[in-house]
């Protein structure tokens, strides 16, 4: 339904307004928006934008999560097509370095246990040409499910928020952009932006 109204979105911008460049928002965090905005329709990345609209909470936040955005464009002239095909991003996911991956660790919540994703690993120093960075599988979940646990897990998705800001500030000031966004098509899910160096 979300791709339908971008699509439908970008006819009538088109045809009707006679635009050929919109720009907005989007929290880098949320898969299923990154596949879409990047991987479907191409938007561009064109800034990272530290907590433009301050704190808030509702359904898609929490106020002690700082509302950090990528500010994007979208060229509504350009014939996209996905910068990997889909026989390529398994390879891709096996052999490229991670600037940012996580890990998968249960714990105790009251008389239940609960599965949650958490940053494992950091990497600020990678020089190749192409970088992963791994971002939650549904963050808005993760938002929910430690909203009301304890300070160490309700703080996980806090700790998403400020690590994947630093490396997505680090490696866009060593000039790489994102180009496409990607899902694991095996194993445990798991999905990344692929980020390339630019020449």
């Amino acid at each position: 339904l979300g791709t339908r109204i971008k699509e439908f979105q970008k006819e009538v911008l088109r045809s009707v307004f006679r635009l050929k460049l919109v720009v907005c928002t989007y929290d880098p965090l949320t898969a299923v928006n990154a596949y879409r905005n990047i991987r479907q329709f191409g938007m561009q990345v064109i800034d990272y934008r530290l907590a433009p609209y301050g704190e808030y909470g509702g359904r898609l936040n929490r106020e002690d999560m700082p509302s950090d955005r990528f500010f994007i464009g979208w060229d509504l002239l350009k014939e996209h097509r996905p910068f990997l095909a889909e026989e390529e991003i398994e390879p891709a996911l096996s052999r490229l370095p991670r600037a940012l991956e996580s890990d998968w660790t249960t714990f105790k919540a009251g008389q239940t246990e609960i599965e949650l994703q958490l940053v494992k690993n950091v990497k600020l120093h990678l020089t190749q040409e192409f970088v992963l960075v791994e971002v939650p599988v549904d963050f808005y979940r993760l938002l929910h499910e430690t909203a009301n646990l304890s300070d160490e897990l309700k703080n996980i998705p806090v700790n998403w928020r400020l690590q994947s800001r630093e490396v997505f500030l680090n490696y866009f000031g060593q000039g790489y952009e994102a180009v496409d966004f990607l899902k694991a098509r095996s194993g445990k899910a798991a999905v990344y932006y692929l980020l390339k160096k630019k020449q």
